[in-house]
């Protein structure tokens, strides 16, 4: 039976190639406007012409200069100056040293101050059970659990000096009274050289040392399980191998360390072509060594950039009446250790490359900004200088008075400011020593109030709640009313003291200030700056053969889509296929896609400075080499191995660096305009709560370090 619809069928043969036409007429139409769109949106760029590289000079003189004699001289003198740690001599006398090769070369010379905060131990020492130092011993701190440096207390930490193994730690019930020692070349399974594991066990504190001396251990396993990016004050040290005859004695372990604030002094050398250039090759190497035990810093990996950059400075002084088209600028800067600050800090100077205005209109806002201080302070420190101020004589007591009333309102306004700063200054230290007086007490029997450590507490106390109650004196009020808290604390020599150190430092940024400017001038007149430089390690004969040569732009450059990468590729493919390489030495292509990355990872992730410099836009790149891992994993070692004087396995990588700079003086490489770049930018001071009779914190913390965590934290370069 047929079964009939009981509505009318619309969608027969004809409808249905009716609809099919409409809708393919529809998409693509709808297909062709998006490609118009997004051309118009997004237009495709001309195929990059690759330029063969200029060719016509004598490259003799580069040659010689990058031989492997010539580099391993300039490597062997500047490890003769010693550890080289930002602020260490061994830094200032390399610092002297290059300094003297570029007035030798004729550069021009500009010099840019920078203030770094570096780690510093103040004391370190082994006693024994007598004690007196164990005399065949050295102990030296890692490097600072992230702001933390290793402090112990002022008479040490007492314990026994265990040496730990898989037996010893399965077998004793309690290590609170001990100190482990763990032997670099056996350590036990599982805890390896993590301090935070022995901590949970209850160890005192942590020394790791090597049968064979510190040489002959292992820092690429154990340096950086020693570090931690917390802030926690656990004691972590290596020793001589002296110390394996001292175990299962009582030994005291004396440790501080602090944070210093340094110098570094950035070099900058201007090397002109006989014609002016338009753009400009900077090429960059850092001065100062890393190490994982700061007190030993002799940075001979790190030292190779150094000797490769002074034999390129004097393998290419040849070249200047040759035609060069581009300027040659040679920096030197330390840093390194710290995060490349001193590098991030003379790139800022020139501001973003797609907009050079910015640096100027930021270096005059602080310019500005700075006279305003200056020009507040310098009264009022004359007033602090002037003779009877703050005195509290009965002859000199309108003087005061008298010498506030001749101050303009913004000078007696920062006088006013840094009395109190003062006075709440010594209330802090006084807070300090009413702190250890009162845990002193609390370790005693803290219900008896006769013991001598209750007496010391309150004495303490009285000074502390009569420092608080003078903070928030006036001026004249404090010398008419306190006289004897004044002449006690010697408030008028501390307000001196304070103004003082207020005109050095106002007297240091005028002259960084001024060579900010002269940089920014020099500098800032080429349409384009191109930064180069080079992390080429030496290999382990044992381990690598030949050579591999790639090229970086730094950590994370360009991860999503190129645009000097393939100009850089050209560059150096042009260079190193015009060269007659041995046919163990490879140069790497770029990649499809994450050319950094893939660098990173076989260069150990180490932070190059260049990434200071193309962050804001600069098309810079290194030259390193990508089949040696473990070579960058010890940039930070504290001891020098015999691989690390190994030049002849690079002999072909200098060779091709120098070529490079050649090119790139000559005028090769085409780079692109750059991109839009944005820079997070920090200043300004931290306040401490609960000091002096503010509710809210006004108490500027001089000195304070400000940064923030990652996973690098614990590694030298990533400070």
């Amino acid at each position: 039976e047929d079964i009939l619809h009981p509505y009318p069928m619309t969608n027969g043969p004809k409808n249905n190639v009716l609809r099919v036409a409409i809708g393919s007429v529809v998409f693509f139409v709808a297909a062709a406007l998006s490609i118009v769109v997004f051309l118009n949106a997004f237009p495709p760029r001309e195929r990059r012409e690759r330029i063969p590289p200029f060719d016509g000079y004598d490259k003799q003189f580069m040659t010689r200069a990058m031989s492997v004699p010539t580099v391993s001289n300039e490597l062997a003198t500047i490890l003769s100056f010693g550890s080289r740690l930002q602020g260490q001599d061994g830094f200032r006398k390399t610092q002297a040293y290059i300094r003297g090769k570029f007035e030798a070369a004729g550069l021009t010379i500009l010099e840019y101050p920078v203030k770094l905060a570096m780690p510093r131990t103040l004391y370190r020492e082994i006693l024994g059970a007598d004690g007196k130092p164990l005399s065949d011993v050295e102990i030296y701190p890692f490097m600072p659990n992230h702001f933390q440096p290793a402090v112990t207390p002022e008479a040490g930490l007492t314990g026994n000096l265990l040496l730990v193994s898989n037996d010893v730690l399965l077998s004793r019930p309690s290590f609170n009274n001990d100190i482990a020692l763990i032997d670099a070349g056996n350590p036990p399974d599982n805890f390896d050289f993590s301090w935070n594991k022995y901590a949970q066990l209850g160890f005192k504190a942590v020394v790791v040392a090597d049968t064979n001396g510190l040489e002959g251990c292992n820092w690429e396993n154990a340096g950086l399980s020693v570090c931690s990016r917390i802030p926690v004050n656990f004691v972590r040290l290596a020793a001589t191998r002296g110390v394996f005859r001292h175990t299962n004695e009582t030994v005291t372990l004396r440790v501080r360390g602090q944070w210093e604030e340094v110098e570094d002094t950035v070099l900058v050398g201007i090397l002109a072509s006989d014609k002016p250039a338009r753009e400009a090759v900077v090429i960059t190497a850092c001065s100062d060594a890393c190490s994982i035990l700061p007190d030993l810093a002799p940075g001979a990996l790190g030292a190779v950039t150094v000797a490769a950059q002074m034999a390129l400075l004097e393998g290419i002084a040849h070249y200047r009446a040759a035609g060069l088209k581009r300027d040659l600028v040679f920096v030197s800067y330390g840093g390194q250790m710290m995060g490349s600050l001193s590098a991030d800090r003379l790139s800022a100077i020139l501001g973003p490359a797609i907009n050079k205005d910015e640096a100027i209109v930021a270096l005059r806002a602080e310019k500005a900004a700075h006279d305003a201080a200056a020009a507040a302070v310098r009264p009022a420190a004359a007033c602090v200088q002037a003779p009877g101020f703050l005195s509290t004589s009965i002859v000199n007591e309108k003087v005061t008075g008298t010498l506030l009333g001749a101050l303009s309102p913004a000078a007696r306004a920062v006088l006013d400011e840094e009395i109190r700063y003062v006075l709440n200054t010594l209330v802090f230290e006084i807070s300090e020593e009413q702190l250890q007086a009162k845990l002193a007490f609390m370790r005693t029997d803290e219900h008896n109030l006769n013991t001598p450590e209750f007496v010391a507490y309150r004495r303490v106390k009285l000074r502390y709640d009569d420092a608080m109650a003078a903070a928030g004196y006036p001026v004249l009020k404090l010398i008419e009313e306190k006289k004897e808290f004044v002449e006690k604390h010697s408030i008028r020599r501390r307000v001196g003291d304070r103004f003082r150190e207020l005109l050095d430092h106002h007297a240091w940024k005028e002259r960084q200030l001024a060579q900010a400017f002269a940089i920014n001038e020099a500098l800032g007149r080429y349409d384009r700056i191109i930064p180069f430089g080079s992390y080429l390690l030496p290999a382990d004969p044992e381990k690598t053969k030949g050579e591999v040569i790639g090229f970086y732009m730094g950590n994370e450059i360009e991860p999503y889509g190129y645009l000097q990468y393939p100009a850089i590729q050209d560059l150096v493919q042009s260079v190193v296929q015009s060269m007659s390489l041995p046919a163990e030495v490879k140069c790497e292509a770029l990649r499809p896609r994450n050319h950094s990355t893939g660098v990173s990872g076989l260069t150990a992730g180490f932070p190059v400075d260049m990434t200071m410099w193309t962050l804001k836009g600069h098309p810079g790149f290194v030259l390193v080499n990508t089949d040696r891992s473990y070579a960058y994993n010890q940039i930070a070692s504290p001891t020098e191995k015999p691989f690390m004087r190994n030049l002849d396995s690079l002999a072909s990588s200098l060779q091709v660096l120098g070529r490079c700079s050649l090119s790139l003086a000559f005028g090769d490489g085409k780079f692109e305009s750059p991109a839009k770049t944005q820079a997070g930018h920090y200043s300004g001071r931290v306040f401490v709560a609960n000091v002096g009779k503010s509710i809210v914190p006004n108490y500027p913390l001089q000195r304070a370090l400000f940064g923030h965590k990652s996973r690098y934290d614990d590694r030298p370069g990533f400070f």
